[in-house]
């Protein structure tokens, strides 16, 4: 069982110094407070995972039947021995029959056990791999736009923008757990509270998100979609990167209903019902047939009698339960063995962070140098002085090349220019360059030399 508490409920996100995450000292998302599974890493973590899990409730009912059986063995023994002789071997004979039906019936039961394990278990994998690809799209989008949004100390929205797909991504990345961990409440409105209370939502979208019901993650894709749409329109968003971004969220809201939808993916109730009741028959069996199978005729105590039973219940009645902890799915906390969602939350919630609000690397190290091109939008990067030094000329000769192209008359002024270093001629307009100077013919004739 994980902890009951979710440490990414524990602070609240105003308290993040979004706008200047490298300052020392500053709030930051915290870690969550358990790990995503348990750890068992010594024998004293596996004994005590033991203790903790359904397997000692197993291993205390399998005794128990175990001793029952091997009180049958020996009363049998006293029949045997005592005055009562020969009731003792009649009752014998009577169930005599009973060990070749349990060994003719036990393959019905294991085949069934073992298949409705084994698709379980394929679900219980497939259902945690789904959530680790959900955190996962979720870092494409922020990783993209914190990449096409860029730094602009002229655009001061830039940052609230951001803040704001932070506050969305995150909401909805706790939104879509809702109806599968116990900690995060069922209703809509209290869910919604809760994340105001933690500063992912404001009061206004507080309280217009519980109206779309369970269609609450839904609504949040949504509102990220039009965040994204008006932002291409303002120009902070680079328009290249509008694909990219809706291809991601369309998969991110596919995958989620992925998610939900693996819970419905349970096996049918009449197969489940089934294996249950031929299990129960089968070590019913086992109980009445184990005590004359080891029966021992020199001692009371049938030792052969305990051992074999308390195997076989043990075995089945694992399983049983092994199957009933993985029937749930990995994100049940009342199970010991279950994935904590508090760490999903959590390194998404820090991923997020470092994307949106960490500043570019590339404007760290001096390779790019910001350039503003509109006050009311983003700023454009572009590569520094010793960068452009190598292409200075070839930039020059252009510009003069274009400059002369305007005197040039109107049949020979719509010439494509090459790359640097080819000669083309096009029409009867031949330009030739190299590193130190270019020139232009127009009908043969020299029209300007650069």
């Amino acid at each position: 069982m994980q902890d009951p508490f979710l440490g990414f409920m524990e602070y609240h996100r105003k308290d993040l110094e979004f706008h200047n995450p490298c300052r020392e000292g500053v709030r930051k998302p915290s870690a969550a407070k358990s790990s995503l599974r348990p750890q068992l890493k010594t024998k004293s973590d596996h004994l005590h995972y033991l203790i903790r899990s359904v397997m000692w409730e197993v291993f205390v009912q399998s005794s128990l039947f175990a001793l029952l059986t091997s009180i049958l063995g020996s009363l049998l023994f006293l029949q045997n021995t005592g005055v009562t002789h020969n009731m003792g071997h009649d009752i014998a004979n009577i169930l005599r029959p009973s060990v070749e039906l349990v060994d003719d019936f036990k393959f019905l039961p294991t085949f069934l056990l073992c298949f409705v394990v084994s698709k379980d278990a394929s679900r219980w994998v497939e259902w945690l791999d789904v959530g680790f690809s959900i955190q996962g799209r979720i870092h494409d989008i922020a990783l993209a736009i914190g990449s096409a949004m860029g730094e602009s100390s002229e655009w001061e929205g830039v940052m609230e923008v951001k803040y704001t797909f932070f506050r969305y991504l995150s909401a909805a990345h706790y939104i879509h757990f809702m109806k599968v961990d116990s900690r995060i409440p069922d209703d809509p409105v209290d869910c919604c509270a809760e994340l105001e209370s933690v500063g992912l939502l404001t009061a206004e979208e507080a309280r217009h998100l519980p109206d779309a019901g369970p269609m609450m993650r839904d609504r949040m894709f949504h509102w990220i979609s039009c965040l994204i749409k008006s932002q291409i329109q303002k120009g902070a968003i680079l328009p290249t990167s509008e694909y990219y971004l809706f291809e991601k969220l369309s998969y991110l809201r596919a995958i989620t209903a992925t998610f939900h939808d693996l819970r419905d993916c349970d096996q049918p109730s009449a197969l489940t019902q089934m294996v249950r009741v031929v299990l129960e028959i089968f070590l019913f069996l086992v109980v009445i047939a184990y005590p004359i199978k080891w029966f021992q005729t020199d001692h009371c105590f049938q030792l052969f009698t305990l051992v074999s039973s308390l195997l076989v219940h043990l075995s089945y009645r694992g399983l049983w339960k092994v199957w009933a902890v993985l029937r749930p799915g990995p994100f049940d906390m009342t199970r010991c063995d279950c994935a904590n969602i508090d760490d999903l939350l959590c390194y998404t919630d820090i991923t997020i962070f470092q994307y949106l609000c960490d500043p570019a690397p590339l404007t760290i190290s001096g390779l790019l140098q910001p350039t503003t091109v509109d006050k009311n939008g983003p700023a454009f990067f572009s590569p520094p002085a010793e960068v452009m030094h190598t292409s200075d000329c070839n930039a020059s000769c252009l510009d003069r090349v274009s400059n002369a192209c305007a005197d040039v008359p109107d049949q020979t002024s719509r010439a494509q220019f090459p790359e640097p270093n080819f000669p083309l001629q096009v029409s009867q307009v031949q330009f030739t360059m190299s590193n130190d100077c270019g020139a232009l013919q127009v009908d043969g004739e020299s029209t300007a030399t650069l």
